[in-house]
């Protein structure tokens, strides 16, 4: 699970949980053929490539980001991102 704590100057934390069946979910929703359509169809510039660019999305893309989700869970607890800014602001990212 991804914990995510905000805290903005001198309000309350905003603590925020990823968990990894989510991650997968959205991988499989943002990798689906239909939503690279989508993407392909609302930006002309992507449809003059010289390579179909949904099926490089199913073969690399959707395995590589698997892999990295897997990966993920083998270093719980470890610390991303700790940033505490002059004015009070907090940001905490931890697997």
């Amino acid at each position: 699970m991804i914990k995510i704590k905000i805290q903005a100057q001198g309000q309350r934390k905003l603590t925020i949980r990823i968990p990894y069946g989510l991650l997968h979910l959205a991988n499989g929703i943002i990798c689906s053929n239909f939503v690279w359509k989508k993407i392909i169809k609302s930006n002309p510039s992507l449809q003059s490539l010289p390579f179909p660019l949904h099926q490089m999305n199913k073969h690399y893309a959707k395995p590589m980001i698997k892999q990295l989700i897997r990966e993920m869970q083998n270093y719980r607890g470890l610390v991303i991102v700790d940033i505490d800014a002059s004015d009070g602001s907090i940001l905490y990212i931890r697997l």
